[in-house]
């Protein structure tokens, strides 16, 4: 199972969701199957269970989920026969203050072209972030050289005064 397309609505909090099923070993879509969404904040008790309908292509599955208020939310899609799911995240934006009630919040984020249902590593190779900065190094250099220096004049200061 797989997330094909998410299309949130023009305003308001509601998203149409388009899911795929298919027999892993041909890809063939399965069309008979009881395919439900259902969403939750972390920490908070799911939402009931939303059916969603098949269109009648390919194993594909569609609904359309309205959130009830601003925040992260996790979506889990799934079948329980055939056995499949898939989880994805989607959030919604807090209304601006006096405007909008949180019960019909807009989204921030734009459609994707494609939604990831695996985890993704960070990009760590961003321009301008190639390492530790010049002046740490410079900074080091000059606190070595005073600290040796002092110990130089500690050390001779010392042997003046025995002689």
């Amino acid at each position: 199972m797989e997330v094909i397309e998410q299309t949130p609505s023009g305003e308001g909090s509601s998203v149409t969701y388009l899911v795929a099923l298919t027999y892993v070993g041909d890809g063939e879509g399965i069309d008979d199957a009881v395919v439900t969404a259902t969403i939750s904040q972390t920490g908070e008790a799911p939402e009931a269970p939303i059916p969603m309908a098949p269109t009648g292509a390919g194993g594909g599955y569609e609904a359309t989920i309205s959130f009830p208020r601003s925040g992260t939310w996790n979506l889990r899609f799934a079948s329980a026969d055939p056995e499949a799911g898939v989880t994805t995240t989607y959030r919604v934006a807090a209304p601006p203050p006096g405007t909008a009630s949180s019960a019909n919040p807009s989204t921030t984020v734009p459609p994707p072209t494609s939604v990831s249902v695996e985890p993704t590593l960070a990009d760590d190779d961003a321009p301008g972030d190639d390492g530790p900065p010049v002046g740490l190094f410079v900074g080091l250099a000059v606190a070595a050289v005073v600290f040796i220096g002092a110990a130089v004049r500690l050390v001779r200061g010392r042997r003046d005064e025995a002689t």
